[in-house]
C-alpha cells in the first residue's frame, strides 16, 4: 500500500526566540520536494552538519508552515511557539 506524505507550503527556520530567520517552499517549481524538516534544514541553512548541530543545540529549528501563516511570520513579525 502506498504511503501518502503531505508536504507543507513552506518550511521556516526559526531562531531560539521563535523569530523567523529564513524560509523556503516545500515544493519547488523544478520538482524538488522537501518533505521532512531534516531535508528542509539541510537546504535552508546551507551550512555544514557541525554548524546545523550548533544551531540546533542553541534552540534553532525548522517548522512546517501553511501559505496563510507565512505572512504573519515575515510581514507582521509574529513569533512562533514550538
Amino acid at each position: 500500500m502506498p504511503t501518502t506524505i503531505t508536504v507543507p507550503d513552506f518550511w521556516i527556520l526559526f531562531d531560539a526566540d521563535g523569530v523567523a530567520q529564513a524560509s523556503m517552499y516545500g515544493v519547488f517549481s523544478a520538482g524538488d520536494v522537501f518533505a521532512t524538516a531534516d531535508q528542509a534544514w539541510k537546504h535552508i541553512a546551507g551550512d555544514t552538519k557541525k554548524e546545523r548541530d550548533k544551531h540546533e543545540r542553541a534552540g534553532w529549528y525548522v517548522a512546517p508552515i501553511s501559505k496563510e501563516e507565512w505572512e504573519s511570520y515575515f510581514l507582521e513579525g509574529r513569533l512562533h511557539v514550538r
